[in-house]
């Protein structure tokens, strides 16, 4: 993941979405564009230019679209 890139949130429910579609949330399929990456101790939070808005988000809860 890279400045610039395209990316969009993994389901809230994990591994049920593929069994249960109907679990998915409407921030699940939102997509963004990499603003700041930024590692902090071990982790690496994004701040992700949202259409509703701008928010940091760890690194492990995003997927590229």
């Amino acid at each position: 993941m890279k400045l610039g890139d395209l990316v969009k949130r993994k389901p809230v429910w994990g591994e049920w979405v593929k069994h249960n579609p109907w679990m998915i949330d409407e921030k699940d399929n939102e997509i963004g564009i990499v603003l700041v990456i930024a590692k902090i101790g071990k982790s690496s939070d994004v701040k992700v230019l949202w259409s509703t808005g701008m928010t940091w988000v760890g690194k492990d809860s995003l997927e590229l679209a």
